[in-house]
């Protein structure tokens, strides 16, 4: 079943081909980016994105930025940026000890101000998740619609990238496979002792294991978050 409507999806190569739109800076900048949910509930159905309702409660601190519909339906933005110039890489540590990694750097870094979740003030102030694709390029330095993307210029996660002379066009991204109510976690040495690690794909499953100590947070720490945000919307799901 497919729940992000708005593109098209290949799940062979696992990928899927969404509208890409142009908008811009208060200076000029030009800011490519995609959408995926919206509290609008109407404009979720018209346009084919996820409706989240809960996202309006996500307007604490600076999880939610501003930006405003100008006259050709592109968004101006107060604040945030993104570079995508660094190389991602991510090392293993030794052969004994892989984790935590060597070497783990992101290959895009944004400013303090920057969030994917954005309030738009002049169309009933509802909120979107707009992750920004490439930011200050114009379309002739980030097209590539038959692939081999500039990374040093778009999300590491593009495959091909094909801008249209409108400002508009199409953006194919990689997708990732993942488990619903997955979670982390760290095998006890009292499990490891008694060899009861294994694969844990259900959040109760897991939570069972936490209550009988069998796993525990990072350096025996106590079970619960770290505190990382993960802007990760369900595109489909096979059941």
């Amino acid at each position: 079943m497919q729940l992000l409507r708005s593109g098209k999806l290949d799940r062979k190569r696992g990928t899927i081909r969404l509208p890409l739109y142009l908008g811009h800076m208060r200076d000029g900048r030009n800011v490519w980016y995609i959408l995926k949910d919206t509290t609008d509930r109407d404009n979720a159905e018209a346009l084919g994105l996820n409706h989240s309702a809960k996202l309006v409660y996500s307007q604490v601190g600076g999880a939610v930025r501003s930006a405003e519909l100008d006259r050709r339906a592109g968004l101006v933005f107060d604040e945030g940026t993104v570079d995508f110039n660094p190389g991602r890489a991510l090392i293993a540590g030794p052969r004994f000890k892989p984790f935590p990694p060597a070497v783990a750097r992101p290959g895009s870094v944004a400013d303090a101000r920057y969030t994917p979740l954005v309030r738009i003030t002049n169309a009933g102030g509802h909120i979107y998740n707009a992750p920004v694709i490439a930011f200050g390029s114009s379309a002739d330095q980030i097209r590539a619609c038959r692939g081999k993307v500039n990374r040093g210029l778009v999300h590491d996660r593009v495959v091909k990238i094909c801008p249209a002379g409108n400002g508009g066009g199409t953006v194919t991204i990689n997708l990732t496979t993942i488990f619903s109510f997955g979670r982390p976690g760290r095998w006890s040495p009292n499990a490891v002792r008694r060899g009861y690690r294994s694969r844990l794909i259900d959040e109760f499953q897991l939570l069972d294991f936490v209550r009988r100590g069998h796993i525990t947070g990072p350096a025996g720490a106590p079970y619960g978050s770290v505190g990382i945000r993960v802007n990760c919307p369900i595109v489909h799901r096979f059941l």
